[in-house]
Order: C-alpha cells, then sequence, then structure tokens
C-alpha cells in the first residue's frame, strides 16, 4: 500500500528593487519509497536538477508553475520534475531510495495559467445609397408640378474577418528543412518543448552516436543533434532530450551546419525534444 503525507509549502521571494513579494503556495501528497513509471513518453520528467535534499527538490517544483510532481533520488541527490503526471497511483514503481510527491490540484498559488482559444468571428457591413430627383415647371397663366421620382439603389457589401491560431517554430508531421521533408509519426508541443516520434527523412532514421536505448541530453556525434533543435524552434538557446535505440547496422540519414549526408550505424535517433 501507498502512504501518502499530506503537507503545505511556501516560498516567499522579496524584490526590493520594485518593494514587492512574490508568494508561492501549494499543497503536495508525498509518497515514500515509490518513483513514477508510465508505459509512454509524454509523463517523462521535463527538467532534473541536482539537489542535497527532498524540500529543496519541492522548491524546485513550487518555483515551476507547470510543475505538478517530483521524485527525490537519495543516494544520488537529483530531482525530476514532471508536468504531465495526471494518475500517479497508477505510475508507482516501487524503490526504496526515491521519496515522490505530487501537487494537490486547485492547491497552488498563483494557479497555472490557462489556455484561451481563437474562434473565427465574421462581420457584414450594408451600406445603402438613395438618390432622389425633384422637378418643378411654372408659367405666367398655368402652373404645372411635376411629381418628384424617388429611385433607390442598395448595394450590400460582406466582410468576413478570420484568425486562426498556429504553432510556429515547432515540430509537424510533416515540414521540410534545408529543401528535404522530415516527418514524424506524432508530436506533442508544449509551451516548454516540441517534441517528434520517430523523427525520419525519406523513410531513414537518423543515427546514434551515444548509448543505446536511453534518454539522453547529450548531442550525438554522428548528427548535428542541438543544431538542429535550434534550426527547429529558431532559439539560439533552444536546448536536447533525446531518446537512442539500436538495431542492426543500416544507413542513416545525417544533419549537420544545414547539409544533408548518409552514414552507416547500427543505432539511430526514434524521438527528439527540444526544449524551447
Amino acid at each position: 500500500m501507498v502512504h501518502q503525507r499530506i503537507f503545505s509549502l511556501f516560498l516567499i521571494l522579496l524584490i526590493t528593487q520594485s518593494a514587492t513579494e512574490d508568494i508561492r503556495l501549494f499543497r503536495m501528497s508525498k509518497i515514500n519509497g515509490w518513483q513514477f513509471q508510465c508505459a509512454n513518453n509524454t509523463c517523462l520528467p521535463f527538467t532534473t536538477v541536482t539537489v542535497s535534499s527532498m524540500i529543496k527538490c519541492q522548491t524546485n517544483c513550487l518555483a515551476q508553475i507547470h510543475c505538478r510532481a517530483v521524485t527525490f533520488h537519495k543516494s544520488i541527490s537529483t530531482c525530476q520534475l514532471f508536468d504531465d503526471i495526471i494518475n500517479q497511483n497508477s505510475n508507482m514503481l516501487a524503490n526504496t531510495d526515491t521519496i515522490s510527491a505530487t501537487v494537490i490540484l486547485q492547491t497552488r498559488i498563483p494557479p497555472e495559467p490557462t489556455t484561451t482559444s481563437t474562434t473565427s468571428t465574421s462581420t457584414t457591413s450594408t451600406t445603402t445609397t438613395t438618390t432622389s430627383s425633384t422637378s418643378t415647371s411654372t408659367t405666367t397663366s398655368t402652373t404645372t408640378t411635376t411629381t418628384s421620382t424617388t429611385t433607390s439603389k442598395t448595394t450590400t457589401t460582406t466582410t468576413t474577418t478570420t484568425t486562426t491560431s498556429s504553432l510556429s517554430n515547432a515540430f509537424s508531421l510533416s515540414q521540410t528543412i534545408d529543401g528535404r521533408i522530415i516527418t514524424c509519426n506524432s508530436v506533442n508541443n508544449t509551451n516548454l518543448y516540441t517534441e517528434c516520434s520517430t523523427l525520419q527523412q525519406g523513410g531513414l532514421y537518423f543515427p546514434n552516436g551515444v548509448a543505446c536505448t536511453t534518454w539522453s541530453t547529450t548531442t550525438s556525434g554522428t548528427w548535428d543533434t542541438i543544431g538542429f533543435c535550434r534550426k527547429i524552434t529558431g532559439s539560439l538557446l533552444a536546448t536536447i532530450y533525446v531518446y537512442y535505440d539500436c538495431d542492426t547496422a543500416q544507413t542513416r540519414v545525417t544533419w549537420i551546419a544545414d547539409v544533408w549526408s548518409t552514414n552507416n550505424d547500427n543505432g539511430f535517433t526514434r524521438n527528439l525534444r527540444c526544449y524551447y
């Protein structure tokens, strides 16, 4: 049975220059001897930091507005921050070296920002123009009055304004990079990163060059992983989180400094996540 303890964590940051206070608060459910485990990639930690204690791990989570859960590894003093943990009880693995905690819903102050959708609007304007003609003739003995005739002409103009919400500088299922089309089986775009699953070009995987069957922040030695992420995001500060896999030796496609080529490698890059 997973035993949970609930506590409140406060963080008050004083900014003396503006004489204001940044006050943050949330409540967490704490679980000793368990860690998060998922069957897919969407609940992997969005960052890992080195800290000396569980309380410092929770403080890092408090400082990140999208952080929903943490796992602290005591023996190696590392803290993993998660933003996609929804039902922690179905994704737990026993591990006596870890302490995990999740943020209790609706207890974070200030709350997480909400997403506002944009819809299309249509505006119709109508202009009416009226022309009036009047004619009167008069003589000394006889006065003749001609009834005026009024002619109206109505012109209707319709103007439609459409607003479309789109996400640029991110992976899509198919897009062109330096004259070649790259594809993804699926993409996951958040305000923190953009991720491509099963990254390929012309049916070929990119090479490995690091290790087998692991997530890593190390750029490949055989293709410019970090440069590719910065090309996709348009940010010179972009960082990577890559899932490297292994297979039999096959032809792989490479990209280095905007130049496409190929080589032969028994490993390949399966998923590429680019942090903005």
